[in-house]
This record gives C-alpha cells, structure tokens and sequence, in this order.
C-alpha cells in the first residue's frame, strides 16, 4: 500500500490556462517533496486540461475533471481526495514560495494548539511584478475579533489539519473561505504566520464584476449576521451590516455613515470583550486594533469623503461658504 504523502495541497482551477503552469511549478521546486498535488478542473473550456495533463509524469500530481463549474463543489472533491496529514490551499493563479510547505508544516508541529495556519502574502500584478505585502494578525485572539469586521486570513495560504473536518458550505459562492472561518471559529484555533508564504496575483479575471459584487453582497450580508448572532448573541438591524460591507467596499460618503460604523465597532468591542477577552492583555489589545480598524475605515473612505464635500461646496443653494467650510473639516475629523 504506498505511503500516504504528508501534504494535500488543493488547487481548484477555472480558465486559468495563463497562470496554472506558474503555480504547479511553484509546488514542484518546494523544500518539502513528501506531497500530493490534487488539481480540480472546474469544468474549464480553455487550455487549462491541456496544461494540467502535461504533469502527468509525475505520480504525486493527481488531475479530476469535472463537467460543470462549481466552485464549492469542487472545493470540497479536492478535499474528500486529501490523503496527507496535513492540507494547504493555492490558488491556480497564485504561487508558493519554495518554503511554504516546510515552515508551516513545522510551525503546525510546533504549536499543536493551531489548527488552521495562514501567512503573509506578497501581492504580485498580472506580470509577476510585486506590488505591496499584505499583513494580517497573527493570533488566534486577534483574529477572531477581525473576522467580526473582513477576512483575516488570505485563503490561498492556509494549511490546516486534515482532522478537523472541513468542508466548503454550498450558496457562499466567492465567500466561502469566510463563511468557513466564522462557523469553525468557536471549534478550532487560528494563526497567520508573519512572513509571505504565498505571492497573490491580482488580474482582470479575479476583479470584481456586476453579478461577483451582488452575489459577495448578499453573501457578506448572510455572514455578519451569522457570527453577530452565534458568537455575540447580536441581532442588529440590516442597515448597520450594508454600512459595513459599503465600508469594506470604500463606498462610505457620508458622516451619518463613519457614525453608524462607529456604534457597530463600539457594540461588537463591547459584546466580544465580554465573551472572549479573558485576560487584561487581550482587552488592550482590543482596544488598540478597534482604534486601529476605526482609523483604517476612515482612510479607506476618505476619497468618498472628500467628493461629498465637494459636492456640498458647489451646490447652487449654498448661501453661506462657512457652512460648506464646516461641513468639510468636519468630514475630516470623523
């Protein structure tokens, strides 16, 4: 019976002809050899098959093809086909680091309390060029609290134990990595390991469309209740929750808005103190990243901001320009 590899990593794939080969390559030059390659073919209709079965020589890449595109479906066939002791995530436009396997396979060894892994990632454009690095808290505290407010873990990093028992949720299309963050949250500990492992490559085909946004949207909306209710015992309004996905999306233009933002922050620093902040260290360092997040939202905003104001400033009815003047600084100071 041969060996069971002591890493799955799971590649799911859709059209990616232009970038595939990058990333399996980035697999095949790791320290770590003692692997398995479980690519997913979600249905492609480019050269993406083509490609893929050109690794055929070696026995350690293993290729299923499925006739339809479906994301969580196919998530979830690479996961049911992971033999390893461990199983990491790369996405077919991303690459890995030739140490990625090997830091967290000894960081996952090292610290037995962590189940689910992630890192830092160096963000790369279209043509390989590095952009900025993407930083991310790094305990499982810290983390916990985040996920009230974004996704703080890049998916494409992660390696987890296989024994914990995951699977993709259907209907959280393009969420699915946070809704699966929120619903394991109370059962399993989290880290980030502060260095990049992966470099994420952002290109016209992972930018956002019409139908993408909507559907994110609804699924955003869908999860903000989900860990307020489960994990808070919070049942807040719907607006409150589109004034944060309006924040995360930098569409905040009014200070009506940066308020409702504020009460939200306030509420949830309130209500996760109480059921996760144990100690006198976790509650400063809760009150440290709410003032971090809250200066971010408005950094995010600030364009959209300063546009309102503008628009208030050339207003035909404007009689007195030391109101428009207020108006402004005051968008400023919130």
């Amino acid at each position: 019976m041969p060996k069971k590899p002591l890493v799955s990593i799971n590649m799911v794939v859709y059209n990616g002809d232009k970038y595939i080969e990058r990333a399996i390559q980035s697999i095949l030059m790791q320290d770590l050899g003692d692997w398995e390659l479980i690519i997913v073919d979600n249905g492609s209709v480019d050269n993406t098959r083509f490609i893929i079965e050109g690794f055929s020589s070696d026995e350690r890449i293993r290729p299923f093809f499925l006739s339809l595109p479906d994301e969580i479906r196919s998530r979830n066939c690479a996961l049911e086909h992971s033999q390893g002791e461990f199983i990491a995530i790369l996405d077919s436009d991303d690459i890995a680091y030739a140490n990625r396997l090997m830091v967290q396979v000894e960081y996952l060894n090292i610290h037995k309390d962590i189940d689910l892994a992630g890192s830092y990632t160096d963000v790369i454009d279209q043509d390989g060029n590095r952009l900025y690095t993407n930083k991310y808290p790094e305990t499982s505290f810290q983390i916990k609290w985040r996920l009230f407010f974004g996704t703080p873990i890049a998916h494409s990093s992660i390696m987890f134990r296989n024994n914990i028992g995951i699977k993709y949720r259907e209907g959280y299309q393009w969420s699915c990595d946070r809704e699966l963050y929120v619903r394991l949250m109370g059962q399993i500990e989290f880290a980030n390991i502060p260095e990049p492992l992966v470099q994420f490559r952002v290109h016209s085909g992972n930018q956002d469309n019409l139908e993408k946004t909507e559907i994110q949207k609804h699924n955003e909306l869908r999860i903000l209740r989900l860990i307020n209710s489960q994990y808070l015992d919070l049942l807040l309004d719907t607006t409150i929750y589109e004034t944060v996905i309006k924040c995360r999306r930098r569409s905040i233009t009014t200070t009506y808005d940066l308020e409702v933002l504020s009460d939200y922050l306030t509420t949830v620093k309130i209500n996760f103190r109480e059921c996760f902040a144990d100690t006198k260290f976790k509650k400063k360092i809760l009150d440290k990243d709410a003032s971090a997040i809250w200066l971010s939202w408005n950094i995010l905003n600030e364009e959209g901001l300063l546009q309102r104001a503008k628009a208030y400033l050339s207003a035909p009815h404007l009689v007195d320009l030391r109101n428009g003047i207020g108006f402004t600084v005051n968008c400023l100071k919130h």
